[in-house]
């Protein structure tokens, strides 16, 4: 299957596609940005793969395609995915009609991922209904951490004092990568008093 995730800014999303990759097997990863074009993206997700980056776009894609249908369980996450060019996201929905059924493929992008796709939708932009008719016609939709998700990151990671706890919930913002830079700074002050 193929899915679609729009997430807040400061939500954790390549902290959590990360940990994931190295939490199973047959998981590849690929960052999008605005500078990869068909080819470049190609290569890049066949050198994860370990696979020779060789030959057209056409046929990198059908080598990758094969690949993933001849393992167990496969999995693609292309990572900040709203920022990928239009014809390179028309390329991943020729990947994941190819490996249907076979593997899976998880595009993660900010809320401008959804808003550029259905706006594409809306302009009859060509191979915008594909691409969204490839995740399933839908998006899950994550929204920035509360203050309570902010409290309980750092309780799990070590920070009980209620001072710090409400000093962090409220310098951070609700953004995880803030809270993160803030539990490391409160941990080693602890550690070093």
């Amino acid at each position: 299957m193929t899915y679609g995730i729009a997430m807040a800014e400061g939500i954790g999303k390549t902290y959590t596609a990360g940990q994931y990759i190295r939490e199973h097997e047959n998981t590849y990863y690929i960052a999008g940005n605005e500078e990869l074009n068909r080819s470049s993206f190609m290569k890049i997700l066949l050198t994860s793969a370990g696979i020779s980056t060789k030959g057209t776009v056409p046929e990198m894609l059908q080598l990758f395609t094969d690949y993933m249908k001849g393992m167990e369980a496969s999995l693609l996450i292309v990572d900040d995915a709203h920022l990928l060019k239009d014809r390179v996201l028309h390329l991943l929905v020729m990947l994941a009609n190819s490996i249907s059924g076979k593997a899976g493929i998880v595009l993660i992008g900010g809320e401008k991922l959804r808003t550029r796709i259905l706006e594409g939708i809306n302009q009859h932009k060509p191979g915008f209904e594909e691409i969204y008719k490839s995740i399933g016609s839908r998006f899950i939709t994550l929204l920035s951490p509360g203050p309570r998700d902010i409290e309980l990151v750092c309780r799990a990671n070590g920070i009980v004092k209620d001072e710090w706890l409400q000093q962090i919930v409220e310098d951070s913002q609700n953004n995880l990568h803030k809270a993160a830079r803030l539990i490391t700074q409160y941990t080693a002050y602890d550690i070093a008093a």
